[in-house]
Formats: C-alpha cells, structure tokens, sequence
C-alpha cells in the first residue's frame, strides 16, 4: 500500500512538471498567436503584412522593424492622407510603458521610492477610503496594475479642449469613461493579490510625477526622455505644430473619427 501512494505521488509530480513545462514552452511559442508567416526573415513578415493590410480595412498604419539598432524595413499603409515616417499617431495606452520610464526616472533622481504608498507623496488628491489598506497602494504596484483598483478605464477621450477635465476631477469621476465604466478610481481589491488593468493608475502616476517633479507631465517628459533620445515628434499634449502631421482616424465601420483630446 505504502509503495503504491509512492508511485502515485511520483506520478503526480511528473505530471504536473510535464504540464508545467508544455504550458510554459506554448505560451512562449504562441501557441495561442497563429503566425502570420512560417518564415522568420524579415521580407516575409513584410509582404504578409502587406496582403492583409490589403485584404482588411486598416485606416492608416506605420512600421518600422529595427535590426541592431537600426531600422531595416519601414512600411506605411494609408487609407486617403498619405502616411509616413513624420506622421503623428495618437497611440493611447501604448504610451503606458513610455510613462512608466517617466516615473524610473524619477526613481533615478532620487524623487521617489517604488515601494513607498503613493499617497505620501501626493499633496492634491487622496484615494477615497476602502475597506482595505490604501497604505499598501505603492508606486510599484501602480506601475504593474496590481495596486487593487477596479476602474479598468481605458478613457474614451474629449473631442474638445474646453472638456477636458483637471486629474484630480477625473481621479474622482472621469467625465470620459468607456461605456460601462463607473469612471472612479478607488480601491476594489487588496492591493498586491492580483493584476487588474487599471487606466486610473496610470492617470494617479501622472499626478504623483506632477507634484514630486514640480513640472506637467508633458514638461517632465519632454526635458527628461524625448529630448535626451531625440524624439522630437513625441509629446502628451497636441499643440497645434503637430496638427498637420496628424494622421487621420477610422472608425472600424471605415467612417472618419473624430480626433480626441485626451489628457492621459
């Protein structure tokens, strides 16, 4: 009896590393990301890219695949207004790890610690009381989405500049919440216990680089990372310099979209 729970529990373990490291070696893989072409060199990958830019409404779109440093292929697809190496786009939250460098930054300069509550640091607005310890909402945890809050706001953006609410009114209740969202940010769960997509973080990150740079965030990250590595095309705030250069934007029904003012 003894020597057959034995061979169970081995069993068990094998199995279980067996299965740990099929998931592990498929997700790696992209076993849920079907390839767009089975050859991995670089003129491949761009013509596949062409037929299906062909083959699907796209709007506009821009490309550029980098080989030591260097970029090797570019590719522009436009719908109407030609697109090119100087075109504009509005890339929303894929600006999120770009902000993330703004705040290591501050990290560098000795401003912040990443595992210090992000309420000490903020004079202006305060995360609303919870049932769970708002102490334990950290830099850190903002940065990764698993600072507790439940907002997941992604921020539908304001078609004028006149609408555009102050961070501490949109921390409170964002007038430019996706459909469904309640536009608060707040606390929902213990902080540290899991990930959970939170726009809001990123938007109490703006603030918290606000008060501890005594800059805008705009300012902060033009003096501190666009400029130092030459993106001079880059910003978080549209002037009107750049509104020529604007690409134009498609609904996925193929109509034309408004441009949106977004502060985040």
């Amino acid at each position: 009896m003894k020597k057959r729970i034995i061979k169970y529990v081995i069993a068990v373990i094998v199995f279980s590393l067996a299965w740990t490291i099929t998931v592990i070696y498929g997700s790696l893989n992209g076993w849920w990301h079907k390839p767009i072409t089975k050859n991995k060199d670089t003129d491949s990958f761009v013509t596949a890219v062409k037929e299906i830019s062909q083959q699907e409404f796209v709007g506009n779109f821009a490309m550029a695949i980098m080989k030591n440093g260097e970029v090797e292929k570019e590719l522009f697809y436009s719908a109407n207004k030609p697109v090119d190496q100087n075109t504009i786009f509005q890339v929303s939250s894929l600006s999120k790890f770009v902000s993330a460098l703004g705040v290591m930054k501050l990290t560098e300069m000795g401003k912040i610690n990443l595992d210090t509550p992000v309420s000490i640091y903020l004079k202006w607005w305060q995360l609303p009381p919870s049932k769970f310890d708002n102490a334990q909402v950290t830099v850190r945890r903002l940065l990764s989405h698993t600072a507790g809050l439940t907002d997941e706001l992604g921020y539908s953006g304001f078609e004028n500049r006149d609408s555009v609410q102050t961070l501490e009114a949109s921390l409170t209740k964002a007038n430019d919440a996706d459909e469904g969202k309640s536009g608060t940010v707040e606390v929902g769960i213990q902080p540290g216990s899991r990930w959970k997509y939170s726009g809001g973080g990123y938007t109490l990150l703006q603030l918290l680089v606000e008060e501890t740079s005594g800059q805008s965030f705009n300012e902060f990250m033009l003096e501190n990372l666009f400029k130092p590595l030459n993106m001079n095309s880059s910003t978080y705030l549209l002037s009107d310099s750049f509104n020529t250069r604007l690409c134009e934007f498609f609904n996925s029904n193929k109509t034309s979209a408004p441009i949106s003012t977004i502060h985040r």
